[in-house]
């Protein structure tokens, strides 16, 4: 590998990584809800699980924080079965809410 190649490679992954931060700050803020309970519950799960996530999981959370709070309370509580795309997800945040109880 030439170091062009290897430079690019560098610049490319910094990208990526810049690209994920920025959308961790995203979810992040997106996460402080009107509700102290999703707030809570929301907040803490991308803080510590966020960067474990798949580049998938870390995009469809960001579309997820995007719903109106009652609906995703009524995911979280059980209260009503979430949408397929998001059935795996709303599991892990279960379980990570269970996990800081």
């Amino acid at each position: 590998m030439t170091f062009e190649q290897d430079k690019s490679e560098h610049d490319k992954i910094k990208q990526d990584n810049n690209t994920e931060q920025m959308l961790f700050k995203q979810c992040l803020y997106h996460s402080r809800r009107g509700m102290l309970e999703l707030d809570d519950v929301l907040g803490s799960f991308v803080k510590q699980y966020f960067y474990s996530l798949s580049t998938d999981e870390q995009y469809l959370y960001s579309q997820l924080v995007k719903r109106e709070d009652p609906e995703l309370y009524a995911w979280i509580t059980g209260a009503a079965d979430p949408e397929d795309a998001f059935k795996e997800l709303i599991d892990k945040i279960k379980q990570s809410a269970l996990k800081t109880v």
